[in-house]
């Protein structure tokens, strides 16, 4: 919204906070209580006709201390509850000193009728349809139409629109407070049951399109399960959208109903669900090695033990597969796909098999098994159906048949089947595009990149780099962001513009670690060690080189080894700290390697140090 022409002002109570008040283009001004003068300007407006002394007006001003609210009520008071009209200088005794007692004691002077149709529209909300509130009441629309008018007469309600649009809201939100903390707790549960009822039988696109207003009828009604399966419908339909702050708002909720469920045994079957659930959309803003992924799908993993449940066992292991491959534990990684594959398999289910597959192709991908990782990839794009398995995008966050077309693009640009790999890229494009899933897409975005920067197409990959970093702004994907980040970072150092390169490299590269995330960060350092190096920057490089081989050594990260150990001999050869024979040989070493993974790509680059190295 930052860049449209849009102006959005918002309203809020004191204690609301939020972290849109941190961005740099909001101005927050902070309403002040009413000046002494002006609420004198009010307290007069209010009484048309009738002239009130200078004393009562400052005693006015004094007790309502510049709340406007304040001053409506007491002032409206003090004139009704005057003999004959006449008003003094003091307050009337027995006034209510405070402003929540004024507006209970105008409820209190209501009819029974219209405090009742009053807390009905309380429960509601702050603001509601008539027809809703006319459902929920039911009897004669005449008297509600009537009852209605006079609740405006009382300053209670405001009515707004007309027809089909005919709506009511409180004149505050402190109007409502009251009117709704005046139910005994068993007429609350009532009115919240008869609304969710309502909505569902008499609304039902209410109920489809906004299952979490029933939910938290349900849950006001004291009816946790009911409240629990429209809160998971809410969180479901979140995460279709993409709206994943949303969808962990949502099943969060779910959560908290589970401990009110009488039925004891139901507690870890409905927990086991939610937990799933929420894991999805939690990797995609936290990070997939946030540790609030582990402890998720531990948890799930950890109840499937308790009850003996196989059948939701293969989403916490799947789980607990991104947390410890994003975290380069990479062994550990692959015996957890190796029980998918496991699980799959018996009994076979193609959807399981689809996912299981694509997850051992990522494991040996990283690990530099670009034979087997490939065939991985290829089994999971002969067992995808589009219409069967399109479903997979909402449950796992991310369409495994783009997932397998993205990596099979960067292994043959590693293999150097290059024409290949950008004929691979455009089919995950295109199948992203048709799905419409915003996390995919940004996924994708993110590795084609990368694609264009093993080409050495550097406008290319700051082209889908910049998509990249707007879509996951948009959408607060943090891992995207600072991947995308980091290969515009790379473009614009190959470009020419090195600094700034430079500074989005690092800045990606720290957004990156943020989480603990450990994947593919040997390959991030080398992107930035390459850029140190267009510059002259050796320490620097070398200090980037250093970490990133490293990594390759600790946790076997060795898809992009051939590049890094180039990049390692370069770097000390031209510090003046590796003899041109021991630079060589490391070369050497290097070639070795890319050849032993089939990685004629990065083979090229090494031959081309080699040559330079000869050369005179």
């Amino acid at each position: 919204i930052d860049k449209a022409p849009i102006l959005v002002v918002l309203t809020a109570r004191p204690e609301f906070k939020s972290p849109i008040l941190t961005r740099p283009l909001v101005c927050h001004l902070q309403v002040e209580r009413l000046p002494a003068t002006q609420v004198a300007e009010m307290i007069q407006a209010l009484a048309p006709g009738r002239r009130l002394s200078p004393e009562l007006i400052a005693r006015l001003a004094t007790h309502t201390d510049g709340v406007p609210l304040f001053v409506e009520e007491l002032t409206r008071t003090v004139l009704e509850t005057a003999p004959d009209g006449g008003v003094g200088d003091a307050l009337p005794e027995g006034i209510p000193a405070t402003l929540h007692g004024l507006l209970a004691t105008r409820l209190d002077r209501l009819e029974a009728t219209e405090r009742e149709i009053a807390q009905k529209g309380a429960v509601l909300g702050r603001s509601f349809p008539y027809a809703l509130l006319s459902a929920v009441h039911g009897g004669d629309e005449a008297v509600l139409e009537q009852k209605l008018r006079r609740l405006c007469e009382a300053g209670l309600l405001l009515q707004r629109g007309a027809g089909e649009g005919l709506r009511y809201s409180f004149r505050h939100a402190l109007v409502q407070d009251v009117v709704y903390q005046s139910l005994l707790r068993g007429q609350r549960c009532q009115h919240h049951e008869r609304t969710a009822r309502v909505l569902r039988e008499r609304f039902p696109e209410v109920a489809a399109e906004q299952p979490e207003v029933l939910a938290y009828h349900y849950a006001a009604s004291d009816d946790p399960a009911a409240a629990i399966t429209y809160w998971t419908r809410a969180g479901n339909l979140a995460c279709q959208r993409s709206a994943n702050l949303e969808a962990i708002s949502h099943f969060g909720a779910a959560l908290r109903q589970v401990p009110l469920l009488p039925d004891a045994g139901q507690h870890i079957e409905e927990e086991l669900k939610l937990q799933i659930a929420i894991g999805t959309p939690l990797m995609a803003t936290k990070g997939y090695a946030a540790p609030v992924v582990a402890q998720t799908y531990a948890r799930a993993r950890e109840l499937c033990a308790q009850v003996g449940d196989t059948s939701h066992l293969f989403p916490a292991l799947r789980g607990l597969w991104l947390y410890y491959f994003a975290r380069a534990e990479y062994a550990t990684a692959r015996e957890l796909a190796q029980k998918l594959l496991d699980l799959a398999n018996n009994p076979p289910d193609t959807e399981r098999l689809v996912l299981a597959h694509r997850l051992q192709g990522t494991n040996l991908f990283l690990l530099g098994e670009m034979a087997g990782s490939k065939a991985q990839f290829d089994s999971v794009r002969s067992l995808y159906d589009r219409e069967r398995h399109r479903s997979m995008v909402v449950q796992h966050g991310l369409d495994p048949a783009v997932a397998a077309l993205g990596y099979s693009a960067w292994i043959h640009c590693l293999t150097g089947a290059f024409d290949v790999a950008r004929a691979e890229s455009r089919d995950a494009r295109a199948l992203a595009d048709e799905l419409g899933h915003q996390h995919t897409l940004a996924f994708l975005l993110s590795y084609t990149a990368s694609v264009e920067q093993l080409l050495g197409d550097a406008p290319a990959a700051r082209e889908v780099a910049t998509q990249a970093i707007a879509l996951a702004t948009e959408q607060r994907f943090g891992q995207w962001l600072a991947w995308s980040t980091i290969m515009q970072g790379w473009a614009l150092s190959a470009e020419g513009r090195g600094e700034q390169g430079l500074a989005a490299l690092r800045k990606g590269i720290g957004m990156w670690r943020l989480p603990g995330t450990l994947s593919p960060l040997a390959y991030f350092l080398a992107l930035l060690a390459d850029a140190c190096l267009r510059l002259g920057m050796l320490e620097d490089g070398a200090q980037a080189i250093e970490e990133s081989l490293g990594i390759v050594v600790r946790y076997g990260e060795r898809h992009y080894e051939p590049e890094i150990r180039r990049l390692w001999c370069e770097i000390a050869l031209r510090r003046g700290k590796l003899p041109p024979a021991e630079a060589e040989a490391g070369l050497r070493e290097a070639l070795a390697i890319a050849e032993r993974q089939g990685q004629r790509g990065l083979a090229l680059r090494v031959q081309e140090s080699l040559a330079w190295l000869a050369s005179p």
